[in-house]
């Protein structure tokens, strides 16, 4: 539901081109959501799934490029200028992001044949000409396979690649995971876990037991539930006939609820809750400042989950907005930054939502952080981002797992910004030879006991006893041995004192 002021914005944001003439869009950030799969636990993507994808990567097409996925030319107010005018991909001007999962990775891919379908009609321009054409000192000459598919470049991020954070900043996150575990423990989640016990029950009577065993239902469960009623709503005819949308709404605003529960708050809004959110929007800046900066890449796409979405909701305060912001968003909905310049070359951002990839789903303008203009200057926008957002690798570290240091937990892309890390270079510039006590000589830590007198090796080597070729093996040996030297030499070596902290199972790989 609409809010006075939020409906006197886009209307405003909706009157028509008057208002987006003084601007050229010159770069764009594309945040998406995966689209139709089968019922979780999954890695694939249905083939409705895949085609409604290619379909909305053909209007991103149509949006940027000003070409059908016929390539035919068609108008548009938010044409970037500088892409190639033929549609066809290049390396320099598009750059893409998405976890190494299968679901999200399809998801990604199915929506880059939209934006770049096979092209096998003439070029005009030379370059793309000889990458697309190759003579043969016969004469022959050689042309791509399967009608010029496009072999267009994607980073897929592992769960330990350096920059996962910005499209899975929740996963690997021990203050995220305890965040969410404390949500569950609030009054309000409480009380609606009692309240909607006996409903959940009720549903005993239409959801196979087989599926779903009796002690599942519950509102703790409600987005799995949802998620399983959802998938066999659009696959299962036996199921479909058994239910009807009233009960599926009834359902999925519970889940609506549950998931909002555990992913913004209120009076914290940059809590540890909203991590994922908070790395997202640092990525936006992060690349559309590139853009700004280098002209280089035109157009960013990055896929993801929609627990993230839910956490940009509440960043950009679009649930001020409309309550339709703390609700999922549909299979393949698209969150849009366009970098935008004026005739005097100012920046400007202006957010955009697509809900979805049916026909009937428009790009919609809002504005965000609660500004009252939907074009927000660059300058504001870095100023929100700097306050609502993860810019880097060590913040998400710094701000993701505080105490658990010396866990298996702790996640490798943090360990050159640990403590234990900074006191183990500060040693080696000391002269201790790390690489030696890895293979047992323990001489150049010259370590005095309580008499004076240094340690034999056999002494020592019991200080680093078991210590592997495992990067945190060796760090947890490390961290033992720095405490040793700090009391006998006294050297003012920084010890990390921190201690394991406990933390849930991570809730975020359920969010795909």
């Amino acid at each position: 539901m609409l809010n006075p002021r939020a409906i006197s914005l886009i209307v405003l944001s909706l009157l028509g081109s008057t208002y987006a003439e003084d601007y050229e869009c010159v770069g764009t950030f594309i945040f998406g959501r995966h689209n139709d799969r089968p019922a979780k636990p999954t890695n694939q993507q249905t083939p409705l799934g895949a085609e409604a994808q290619l379909k909305n990567g053909a209007l991103f097409r149509e949006r940027y490029y000003g070409l059908t996925y016929d390539n035919e030319p068609v108008d548009s107010e938010y044409k970037i200028e500088k892409l190639n005018d033929e549609g066809f991909y290049q390396a320099s001007q598009y750059y893409g992001q998405a976890p190494y999962s299968g679901t999200i990775a399809k998801s990604h891919m199915a929506f880059l044949q939209g934006l770049f379908p096979a092209t096998d009609g003439p070029l005009s321009n030379e370059l793309l000409i000889q990458s697309t054409e190759s003579d043969l000192d016969n004469g022959t000459v050689m042309e791509y396979p399967l009608n010029g598919y496009q072999y267009v470049m994607m980073d897929f991020q592992d769960p330990n690649a350096p920059n996962n954070f910005i499209i899975k900043g929740d996963v690997n996150c021990a203050n995220s995971d305890s965040a969410i575990a404390a949500a569950y423990k609030t009054e309000e989640f409480q009380n609606l876990n009692d309240t909607t016990f006996d409903f959940y029950q009720s549903l005993r009577d239409v959801l196979p037991e087989e599926d779903i065993a009796t002690s599942f239902l519950n509102f703790g469960n409600a987005m799995d539930i949802f998620d399983y009623m959802n998938v066999n709503w659009i696959h299962n005819s036996t199921l479909h006939d058994q239910w009807n949308i009233t009960l599926l709404d009834e359902v999925r605003l519970l889940s609506n609820q549950f998931q909002w529960l555990i992913s913004y708050n209120e009076t914290d809004v940059t809590g540890d809750i909203s991590i994922g959110g908070q790395s997202i929007l640092g990525g936006v800046w992060t690349y559309l400042n590139t853009t700004k900066e280098a002209q280089s890449p035109l157009i960013n796409y990055f896929t993801g989950s929609f627990n993230t979405m839910f956490q940009l909701n509440g960043l950009l305060q679009l649930d001020k907005l409309s309550a339709n912001f703390t609700g999922m968003p549909d299979y393949g909905a698209t969150y849009i930054f366009d970098l935008m310049q004026d005739t005097s070359d100012n920046y400007f951002v202006q957010f955009s939502f697509k809900n979805g990839t049916d026909s009937w789903d428009q790009f919609t303008v809002y504005p965000i952080f609660g500004s009252e203009d939907t074009m927000m200057s660059w300058d504001d926008f870095s100023e929100n981002i700097k306050q609502y957002s993860i810019l880097t690798l060590s913040d998400w570290c710094d701000r993701c797992n505080a105490g658990v240091e010396q866990s298996s937990k702790y996640p490798s892309v943090c360990v050159p910004y640990s403590s234990t890390y900074k006191a183990a270079k500060e040693l080696q510039s000391n002269g201790v030879d790390l690489e030696s006590i890895l293979s047992g000589d323990y001489s150049s830590l010259d370590i005095q006991d309580s008499h004076h007198s240094k340690l034999s090796n056999a002494a020592a080597g019991g200080i680093g006893a078991g210590v592997t070729i495992g990067t945190m093996l060796v760090l947890g040996a490390l961290f033992l041995v720095f405490k040793r030297v700090t009391r006998s030499k006294k050297n003012n070596v920084p010890i990390a004192t921190s201690s394991e902290s406990a933390s849930s199972d991570s809730l975020a790989e359920k969010s795909v």
